[in-house]
């Protein structure tokens, strides 16, 4: 919960998703991409407001989405 905070209170962050089973290990977001930067820059520094300086930062990741699997 504290990282979907985070991330969406960044401007650009159209919305996301916690996968898997509630661990709480995982989340994605789509991003617009004239908000990548501002986003690496401005969400590992508010994650760590919300569950304290302690914490060890988010690592995060850039991924585009594609085309899925097709049968020809």
């Amino acid at each position: 919960d504290s990282m979907v905070k985070a991330r969406m209170s960044v401007e650009g962050v159209c919305g996301g998703r916690l996968p898997g089973a509630g661990f709480g290990g995982a989340c994605r977001a789509m991003v617009r991409e004239d908000a990548l930067e501002r986003v690496l820059a401005e969400v590992p520094p508010r994650y760590r407001e919300f569950v304290g300086a302690n914490a060890p930062p988010p690592t995060l990741f850039i991924v585009r989405s594609a085309d899925g699997a097709t049968i020809r």
